[in-house]
């Protein structure tokens, strides 16, 4: 009989695309590959995508599960060797600045001198040293980041200014990264004496530099900002608090996407020749408490409301295709989907909705199974569960399944559902390989899919999935996720 074959047998690409799934898409630590043995080893560490997304900081809280923890310059310094020609993404975390300079001098010492020409993308955090050693920012930023395409910075108003490094980082960028497209900076807390004119008086000399983003996140900035330096700008997002920063009131450039966070009507800050031109609006935390207060939105074609409570009746968008509509991730009371209920003036053929669910859900979701105006072209829907829920509630599955004599999406063809992937698996009673709520998950859209079939609903299904996601950050950086496991539940 013939023996199995052995996985050390397996291609070196092979193994290292294994390694690949293990890490970045079933999220297990990709320590342990370094301890079986010298082959797995010395895949592991040869294998770029192991070490593409680096961290120098205290924890990795807020950032992508996959990223690497480095707690100092010596371990920083043997992921970058890990990553060989390969780009990555780095962030600087809150004890940066308190680096030493001989710390600093041995970890370039110890690096390829071209190693920051590889960095894609690079983020400083707020930093918990008021005065950094002078030369800090020269010495570690003595390199070109000739292959930067993003630059994030991220304050905190009980931190402290980095003005010196900042300024040496603009240099570096100024002069040698010719392909950045995006720039963020995120500004939180009560910014004092300091404000945030040492973060925007570095960013803003460098003209060559706003020439080339086409993309800015500028978060609760204090200063004006100088909209005509940004001549390629596509994509804009701006948060602003209307009391507290009202100099962020300048005449916004007109773009296709736009995305702001404010509490109150937008349509003071943004001059309406930008609204027509619109095809992509992103509103967040948007309500209208002095009353309701109308958009007129010709070219839109994709709208995102996140937590917002706005009157819908008033949002003029007759060519929207699209709509998103996002709850808040900490409220597990409601209502949720009030404003949904009301008759729009728009039937978007695609529509993302956040499932909220809650111990005692009562009537929340009894909009999912009621013929409202929203649901009557909808082709496509996608649902994303929050929370640790790993099935549909009872109420959306029989609407989905056409147990209900009113046929609330007679258009549907295409749904997904995400689940968040469960931190561990005793949360859900699952078995230790943990393939348990997959199945179940799949076998529950299934079901769905024969309900629909038994009671002829609507049209035939296109697409039937279900996929779990990994979420990280906070409202500081916001949330963020991403799919990390797809299962087709059409039969072949």
């Amino acid at each position: 009989m013939d023996q199995p074959s052995s996985i050390n047998s397996l291609p070196q690409e092979l193994l290292e695309y294994i390694f690949d799934l293990h890490v970045n898409f079933n999220l297990r630590s990709r320590y342990p590959l370094l301890q079986m043995c010298r082959q797995w080893y010395q895949t592991t560490t040869s294998c770029p995508n192991l070490w593409r997304s680096i961290a120098l900081c205290s924890s990795v809280s807020l950032l992508p599960p996959e990223t690497v923890l480095c707690k100092n310059l010596k371990s920083l310094s043997t992921v970058i060797k890990r990553t060989g020609s390969s780009s990555f993404e780095l962030y600087l975390g809150d004890t940066f600045a308190g680096l030493e300079i001989e710390d600093v001098q041995r970890f370039v010492d110890s690096v390829d001198g071209s190693w920051l020409s590889q960095c894609r993308s690079l983020t400083v955090g707020a930093q918990n040293m008021q005065d950094p050693l002078k030369g800090l920012g020269s010495l570690f930023f003595s390199g070109n980041l000739s292959s930067l395409e993003m630059f994030e910075i991220r304050h905190h108003g009980r931190h402290f200014p980095w003005k010196h490094i900042l300024h040496t980082i603009m240099e570096k960028i100024n002069s040698s990264s010719l392909g950045l497209k995006e720039l963020r900076i995120r500004v939180m807390g009560l910014i004092l004496d300091a404000g945030t004119g040492w973060i925007t008086r570095n960013i803003y000399r460098w003209p060559n530099v706003l020439r080339r983003i086409n993309r800015v996140l500028l978060r609760d900035t204090c200063e004006p900002i100088p909209w005509s330096s940004f001549v390629n700008l596509e994509h804009i997002e701006v948060w602003c608090d209307q009391e507290s920063h009202p100099l962020i009131k300048l005449d916004i450039p007109p773009v296709k996407y736009l995305t702001i966070k404010v509490t109150h009507n937008p349509n003071h800050l943004i001059p309406q020749n930008v609204w027509s031109q619109l095809t992509h609006l992103t509103l967040k935390n948007t309500i209208d408490e002095f009353g309701p207060f109308t958009l007129d939105l010709p070219s839109l074609i994709s709208l995102r409301l996140i937590v917002c409570g706005i009157d819908l009746r008033h949002i003029r968008a007759p060519k929207l295709e699209e709509l998103t509509w996002t709850v808040d991730t900490m409220d597990d009371v409601g209502p949720f989907y009030n404003e949904l209920e009301q008759d729009a003036p728009f039937t978007p053929r695609v529509v993302h909705i956040d499932i909220q669910t809650t111990e005692e859900p009562f009537d929340l979701f009894d909009i999912f199974a009621q013929n409202i105006p929203l649901w009557i072209k909808v082709e496509e829907l996608y649902l994303k569960v929050v929370g640790e829920e790993q099935l549909l509630e009872t109420v959306i599955f029989e609407a989905l399944s056409g147990e209900y004599l009113e046929q609330c999406y007679p258009k549907l063809h295409s749904l997904t559902v995400i689940y968040r992937l469960p931190a561990t698996l005793e949360d859900i009673g699952g078995d230790d390989n943990g393939q348990y709520y997959q199945v179940v998950a799949a076998e529950h859209m299934r079901a769905l899919l024969a309900g629909r079939v038994k009671n002829e609903v609507g049209v035939p299904m296109k697409r039937l999935e279900v996929g779990w996601y990994v979420d990280w950050g906070d409202d500081y950086v916001e949330s963020e996720w991403r799919i990390v496991k797809w299962i087709d539940c059409l039969p072949p």
